[in-house]
């Protein structure tokens, strides 16, 4: 017996997904008037969203529906485990009506949806998924959400047996197929890199904006919650916590502002990060910071501005669950050069030749 025989197909003008459906490889049924006891939804059935209930996302759908139906149904698949219809698109639409049956003395509310068999098609019913949440009335999905779909392909073993050019074509390639809001390079990039760490195959750490705010406050041990990294001065002292390219603009900025006597601000401390994904990468680009900073500091600068600290965050493994020490360089004189100032090494106790 067919998993809708016991519904009657809907007589509301409405959109379904058939054709996206049917390009994943998934059984179309039809669109049924099915009661919303008889199907799941809320966070916990969130297909494709990395985050919980957009509320916001709900209230307008709540009103939209009031004033005029429903314009698309939701898409639903029969769970045998929970003996319920789960969403496949559409879980803030069944929130919505929730809401508004709530309001309405029914013993009975109905949902027009649209039924899919996906079978065995794990894949298909993924890639869906997050496909649908790219269209009216769903919110575009974000790049968290291109991260989860890839860690839901990969348990299904989508990528394995590809090397790293085939796999990151692949990749790029969903990307374009299901995140409209997220195909420029760097987002895919930035996509990737995070997916590589989520499941386990970089060595490199990354860290949120929250992450860089603790650090940096802990790190120069400054008061207060906040930190505003290009502007967070402190009588002469400008701290910076950034990747090298933004910090460049940041210090330049201070230096401008010293020369044109608009800032107090004489000295920079910086905490740099990588965005890199190569260890080689990230070890050119902090000795590179070190040789440029160096050459400003004796050449560049007006008399009374520097650059007395350019720290590294930790972010190579080297080993099971451990991280390579902080690196901490400050500008000062080597007693054994005729007091030459150098970059000192706070690890080794030792001066660059720079």
């Amino acid at each position: 017996m067919s998993i809708v025989s016991n519904y009657t197909p809907t007589n509301q003008p409405i959109k379904d997904d058939r054709a996206i459906i049917t390009s994943f490889r998934g059984k179309f049924l039809g669109v049924y008037d099915v009661p919303l006891s008889d199907m799941v939804y809320g966070n916990r059935y969130q297909p494709a969203r990395s985050s919980g209930e957009d509320r916001e996302l709900r209230r307008q759908l709540v009103s939209d529906i009031r004033r005029r139906q429903m314009r698309r149904a939701p898409t639903v698949t029969w769970d045998s485990s929970l003996q319920k219809f789960r969403p496949n698109d559409g879980n803030h639409r069944l929130q919505a009506h929730e809401e508004i049956a709530g309001q309405q003395d029914l013993s009975t509310y109905f949902v027009p949806v649209a039924v899919v068999d996906w079978g065995t098609n794990v894949i298909g019913e993924i890639e869906y998924s997050h496909n649908a949440n790219n269209h009216e009335p769903a919110k575009a999905g974000t790049k968290k959400d291109a991260i989860l779909m890839l860690e839901q392909l990969n348990a299904q073993g989508v990528f394995r047996g590809l090397n790293d050019k085939a796999r990151r074509k692949k990749i790029y390639k969903l990307i374009d197929d299901n995140f409209s809001s997220c195909c420029s390079p760097s987002s895919k990039a930035n996509i990737l890199k995070n997916f590589r760490l989520r499941i386990g195959q970089t060595k490199i750490t990354q860290f949120t904006k929250r992450q860089l705010t603790q650090e940096s406050l802990a790190h120069w041990n400054l008061p207060g919650k906040k930190f505003r990294s290009g502007h967070h001065v402190i009588g002469k002292t400008s701290f910076i916590c950034s990747v090298p390219t933004a910090a460049d603009k940041a210090i330049h900025r201070a230096a401008v502002n010293v020369v044109a006597n608009k800032s107090a601000g004489t000295e920079v401390k910086l905490l740099c990060y990588s965005n890199a994904s190569k260890i080689s990468s990230i070890e050119k680009e902090r000795d590179k910071v070190l040789r440029e900073y160096a050459c400003c500091n004796r050449s560049l600068w007006k008399k009374g501005f520097v650059v007395s600290e350019i720290s590294f965050l930790p972010q190579v493994q080297k080993g099971a669950n451990m991280l390579e020490p902080k690196q901490i360089f400050l500008w000062k004189p080597d007693p054994n050069d005729n007091n030459k100032e150098k970059w000192h090494d706070l690890r080794n106790n030792s001066f660059r030749t720079d």
